[in-house]
């Protein structure tokens, strides 16, 4: 698979996505969003150069499972879930930011965009999304060496709308109420949230890197490990770095957070009238 969002460009307006900087609300992070969205589409593309395709990778994508009918539909996934089985007990998911600090990766997100703010080449509406944006290629990207100069979109219930631009607002005020989840029986409920990692043994994960990695969704793992550990400036950082983002939801037995930055915990509110959304962040948060 051939996950073709923004973020495999090395350059957007302001540079690189690492080195985009800005807070909510506000218009940097429309920019930000444009070029730095986790989500993509399938490389559907045929007859290309050999040793580019693994062997036997079709050209279709896996698509949604429709809790409301109990079958599969041909909307496709437009995000990654890493499966490992109960025999992965060594370490299943270690993360190396390298020379290239910058690092994003998406679980499978079936919410279309909501908002309407898109400039085209620049723009996209953050956290809402827009249905209708699409990202242009520049002719130096693969993608549009493959044939294609925009993102793709996605036809449902006479509906379009964009595979790289959902909505990223994964409170309960984001939540969209699509009946899709990844395969039959992941969850009790479909939710905004989808599994990024699905773990069942007892294995050890290390987020390692800095806060220029950003993966959205659940990391299911309830046997096992997980260590955020940032980068130290000597190892190549720039100072003191953060530790990488896990933007979502974390299922594991135990987690240590490694590094001389500070840790930010964040609870995302359940619904605008609970009490309980509004006594702090990360309160309630874990068990």
């Amino acid at each position: 698979m051939l996950f073709w969002s923004p973020s495999c460009d090395s350059k957007d307006n302001a540079g690189q996505c690492d080195n985009a900087q800005f807070s909510t609300p506000s218009t940097a992070g429309n920019l930000y969003f444009y070029q730095c969205a986790p989500w993509g589409f399938w490389d559907s593309t045929a007859g290309v150069a050999a040793g580019s395709r693994p062997a036997g990778l079709p050209t279709y994508a896996p698509t949604w499972y429709d809790t409301a009918t109990s079958s599969w539909t041909n909307i496709p996934l437009n995000g990654v879930t890493l499966y490992f089985p109960s025999s992965v007990t060594g370490t299943a998911l270690p993360t190396e930011s390298g020379s290239s600090t910058l690092s994003l990766l998406g679980a499978p997100n079936p919410c279309p965009g909501t908002g309407s703010s898109f400039t085209s080449g620049s723009a996209v509406q953050f956290p809402a999304g827009v249905s209708s944006a699409t990202y242009t290629y520049p002719t130096t990207s693969l993608v549009y060496q493959r044939g294609l100069t925009s993102s793709q979109t996605c036809s449902s219930g006479g509906k379009s709308y964009s595979l790289v631009y959902s909505n990223d607002d994964i409170t309960a005020l984001g939540e969209c109420g699509a009946p899709y989840i990844e395969w039959p029986g992941a969850m009790p409920a479909p939710q905004h949230v989808n599994f990024l990692a699905y773990e069942t043994g007892a294995a050890n994960n290390v987020f390692y890197g800095t806060d220029d990695v950003d993966w959205q969704g659940i990391f299911y793992a309830p046997n096992a490990a997980l260590t955020f550990t940032g980068k130290s400036a000597d190892e190549g950082s720039s100072g003191a770095e953060g530790i990488p983002w896990l933007v979502g939801q974390v299922v594991v037995d135990h987690v240590d957070f490694h590094g001389t930055s500070s840790v930010q915990i964040a609870y995302l509110p359940c619904t605008n009238s609970s009490i309980e959304c509004y006594v702090g962040n990360a309160l309630q948060l874990i068990e």
